[in-house]
């Protein structure tokens, strides 16, 4: 149970600190991720999915090839399908995208505001929490219905391969 309200708080600061949403893989193995959490809006989910994004996406490039953390603005000159764009158009005008690696696989994550940059020390909380998550989440084991419910009430889509 302490597992499951620790990554309850921290989903819910995410989603703090992310206004505009986010999604976050974490676990990634080869292109699918273990847990996929989003809170973006639903009109971005299904123009990302229709336009089949995720294959010329330059967050999820980033993701998939480094660790640490960058702010959207630094990748839009590998935007070469306008992703960032779209995104831009749907309130997603500003963003960081933030990856790492361990032992236990490789997590990554985009999150977004409409109103500004996200400052350093956000970045560094962002990177924080993926981190914790990232930890909570090593088992791989299906989250409980509790949990499930919890992330309805928070808007959070959840997805789980194995579940």
């Amino acid at each position: 149970m302490r597992e499951e309200t620790l990554i309850s708080d921290k989903l819910a600061a995410l989603k703090i600190a992310s206004p505009a949403g986010y999604a976050l893989g974490l676990h990634v193995v080869y292109t699918t991720p273990t847990y996929m959490f989003q809170s973006y809006p639903r009109a971005w989910l299904d123009l990302y999915a229709q336009k089949g994004f995720l294959m010329t996406d330059p967050i999820v490039h980033w993701g998939f090839e480094n660790t640490g953390s960058v702010r959207w603005s630094s990748l839009t000159a590998q935007d070469t399908q306008g992703v960032l764009v779209a995104a831009a158009e749907h309130g997603l005008n500003f963003g960081v995208t933030v990856a790492l690696e361990t032992d236990a696989g490789r997590s990554f994550g985009g999150f977004s505001r409409g109103d500004r940059e996200f400052t350093e020390d956000e970045m560094q909380a962002l990177y924080d929490h993926v981190s914790e998550l990232h930890t909570l989440t090593a088992s791989g084991e299906a989250l409980p219905e509790s949990m499930k419910e919890k992330l309805k009430t928070m808007s959070v889509n959840y997805t789980h391969p194995g579940a």
